[in-house]
């Protein structure tokens, strides 16, 4: 049975706008928000509307605009766009539906999802040098401590932002300290400057910010071991190496970020999909696994569509490290190998090689990886090879 629906808008003094939907009969209503822009959504079946496809939304605090629209045959949406910071909640009753939008306790800030920058308001003084940034990229986020308790100036609660670099930012108090957490997308970097009226933290891509930017994979990892062989297990040589080499490369120039730092597993799309987003190369370290005499080291590469003669390349990348490999263990020489099977090789963009170091199959290669001394050897050639790599133009 098809029903006819009105609408009321109210502004109540209690800072909360209330929405009032009313029906011919009982309504069925779905109610859900979506991101870029933030917005409330109020799907009503079986319905149809004498609503203008817009509404005057200036008496309300939080909704910026209001718009009405069959969505499909059958089903009459209602769109509330909203600022990031609002909260809703509803109620059904017989042939209405009442649904009250309001902001969370958090204030005096504001997102500019463009700019990916969150505008304080100077309420109070912050002293910028003091403001701590602790980077738990692998978690996930970054917090930005204020040297202060600023609760009653910025509140608490979760912003919603959701643009592709930022899922949300949560603001709370504790030990006499204010964090502002950012619920990452991406891998982003950090800083806090002062405006005459604000104070303004800045989301920026590593790129912006280093000239240099690498992404170091340990493969495998968590409920995916890798390959097995003569009591070794490719997983955790993977990750050994890998923090080696990043050791390696500390105070080279180069901005290293790695794809995980523990038994964990982040899958092969994400880690490529990393490294498209934030580097200018990726290195994947890898053992191999054959026959009992297969040996040596052999470092895969594809060709990209945007390979150019004097940019860094993969092709490039792999000889250089397959080379300096070698020439530092004396292993076998298996060469570099073009490889278009390998997922993390197809959908990388940047240059990206896969180290197959040595082959754990192999009780001779096998016993020279499970010392220190020859991981330590392997570790700075791959650093070596990367430093050279980075000499190349890379932009």
């Amino acid at each position: 049975m098809w029903q006819i629906i009105r609408l009321c808008l109210i502004f109540t003094a209690q800072r909360t706008d209330i929405i009032e939907v009313g029906g011919d009969s009982a309504l069925g209503v779905s109610v859900y928000t979506l991101s870029n822009p933030s917005r409330i959504v109020v799907d009503i079946p079986n319905a149809v509307s004498e609503l203008d496809s817009t509404f005057d939304v200036s008496a309300l605090e939080y909704v910026t605009a209001g718009r009405a629209a069959m969505f499909n045959d059958t089903t009459l949406r209602l769109v509330f766009e909203v600022d990031g910071m609002a909260k809703y909640s509803y109620t059904t009753d017989n042939h209405a539906m009442t649904l009250q939008i309001f902001s969370s306790s958090m204030k005096n800030m504001s997102y500019d999802t463009s700019a990916n920058k969150l505008y304080l308001q100077k309420k109070d003084t912050i002293q910028t040098g003091s403001v701590k940034i602790n980077d738990h990229y692998l978690d996930g986020y970054t917090d930005v401590v204020l040297p202060g308790d600023y609760s009653e100036t910025f509140g608490s609660g979760t912003y919603d932002i959701d643009n592709g670099v930022i899922k949300s930012i949560q603001v709370s108090t504790s030990g006499g300290k204010t964090t502002i957490r950012f619920n990452q997308s991406r891998i982003s970097c950090y800083s806090i400057t002062e405006e005459q009226e604000r104070y303004v933290i800045s989301v920026k891509n590593p790129q912006d910010v280093y000239s240099k930017v690498l992404l170091l994979d340990a493969g495998h990892g968590g409920s995916d071991p890798g390959a097995s062989g003569n009591g070794l297990t490719e997983k955790n040589l993977t990750l050994t190496i890998m923090q080696k080499v990043a050791n390696y490369l500390d105070g080279s120039g180069i901005k290293v970020y790695v794809t995980r730092n523990s038994d964990t597993y982040p899958t092969n799309s994400s880690r490529a999909q990393s490294a498209n987003a934030i580097a200018d190369a990726m290195v994947s370290i890898h053992m191999n696994s054959g026959s009992a005499v297969a040996n040596g080291t052999e470092v895969l590469y594809k060709n990209h569509s945007n390979d150019t003669g004097s940019n860094l390349t993969s092709l490039k990348l792999a000889q250089l490290i397959q080379n300096s490999i070698v020439s530092a263990t004396g292993n076998t020489n298996r060469g570099t190998k073009l490889r278009t099977d390998l997922l993390i090789l197809n959908t990388t963009t940047v240059p990206a090689v896969i180290v197959e170091t040595v082959f754990i199959s192999n009780p001779g290669d096998a016993l020279k990886i499970s010392q220190e001394d020859y991981q330590n050897k392997v570790a700075k050639a791959i650093a070596d090879a990367i430093e050279e790599a980075f000499t190349y133009p890379l932009r």
